[in-house]
């Protein structure tokens, strides 16, 4: 007759600390609704954070989550995280451990800091994980263990920004009447596909003096990042000149995508004087 006490043996040597657990909880069982001696935790974080990338306002965002002892017993909570931002984000605060009272919360601080310059059309998926891992001081293992998790991403703040060259910034003279091109480029330097637009800022000023622009005072083009366009706009003097006009054309070059961008602007002096009137100076003197 085959013998079974030895492997009875080793069973029951295999269970005998999940034995003990069982022992220490089934005698706090709840006859009611509400916290219980199992194990429980939940997870709640904020909303998605945004990450600004601004090579000059460059900040880490702060994620603040809480975790919550659902049980009526001490529990100590391990946090763990799954994130992949690679070498553009990194994430910090994410791997702890806290002991909590039955029934008390914690709150913790999840950092993100990023690289400069991400395209704002990416995001960054991240997953925070809180496992009961002791009761009362007693470690947990497999089915004993209780879990909780909280999902989001890490978006990237859209910045506008743009460069802005003017080809040869000398003293335009003028003869009453001409018309002078302007030419220049501007790049679209921010994070996503933007659309540029350079104009005239003192055109007011300019017509009450005279002169007037026979096609447009602005331009404007849709860029994508680094993308660069060269164009040109052209003024016409004031065909009545009794005296030499000194003034300065103001261009400004900003960002449709966003209007809190520093604009890039250059000046350019102007001047209109007709050869007459500059030849009668002349003889007078």
């Amino acid at each position: 007759m085959p013998d079974y006490t030895d492997g009875w043996c080793k069973m029951l040597k295999r269970s005998f600390p999940f034995l003990i657990l069982a022992l220490f909880l089934l005698p706090l069982v709840p006859l009611s609704s509400g916290q219980g001696p199992a194990p429980g935790v939940t997870i709640n974080c904020e909303s998605d954070p945004e990450l600004n990338v601004h090579p000059l306002y460059n900040e880490p965002v702060d994620l603040v989550c809480t975790i919550t002892n659902t049980s009526s017993q001490q529990e100590t909570i391990e946090i763990t995280n799954e994130f992949e931002g690679g070498a553009m984000v990194q994430i910090q605060g994410a791997s702890d451990e806290y002991t909590l009272a039955g029934g008390a919360e914690e709150e913790f601080t999840i950092t993100f800091t990023g690289e400069k310059r991400i395209p704002s059309s990416e995001s960054f998926d991240f997953e925070i994980n809180a496992t009961v891992t002791k009761m009362q001081g007693i470690d947990l293992f497999g089915p004993f263990q209780s879990s909780a998790t909280a999902t989001g991403k890490v978006e990237i703040e859209t910045f506008g920004m743009v460069v802005f060259e003017v080809v040869g910034v000398q003293t335009r003279e003028m003869e009453p009447s001409d018309e002078e091109t302007i030419n220049f480029q501007f790049t679209n330097n921010g994070n996503d596909e933007d659309t540029i637009r350079v104009e005239v800022k003192n055109k007011a000023e300019l017509e009450g003096l005279g002169f007037s622009f026979p096609m447009s005072s602005f331009v404007a083009d849709k860029l994508a990042i680094d993308g660069t366009s060269q164009r040109n706009i052209v003024i016409r003097a004031p065909s009545d000149v009794s005296e030499k006009i000194s003034t300065n054309v103001q261009f400004e070059a900003s960002s449709t995508n966003d209007p809190d961008a520093p604009v890039s602007a250059i000046s350019i002096p102007v001047s209109v004087e007709s050869s007459s009137s500059s030849g009668t100076l002349t003889g007078l003197s």
